[in-house]
């Protein structure tokens, strides 16, 4: 019988686990500020960067 290990995270209050294979490096998430009044373009850059 084969062991396998996962890397468990929450993101907004649901659990994700993903074989410890498929993972390539881990990240810490870092605090995020409200910018006021920033443009559409800045939110959608922020959402391309977990594609990356």
């Amino acid at each position: 019988m084969t062991s396998s290990h996962y890397l468990v995270f929450t993101l907004d209050d649901q659990s994700y686990a993903l074989c410890l294979e498929a993972v390539d490096r881990v990240v810490r998430a870092v605090q995020l500020t409200l910018v006021r009044l920033a443009s559409a373009f800045m939110c959608q850059t922020s959402l391309s960067l977990s594609e990356t």
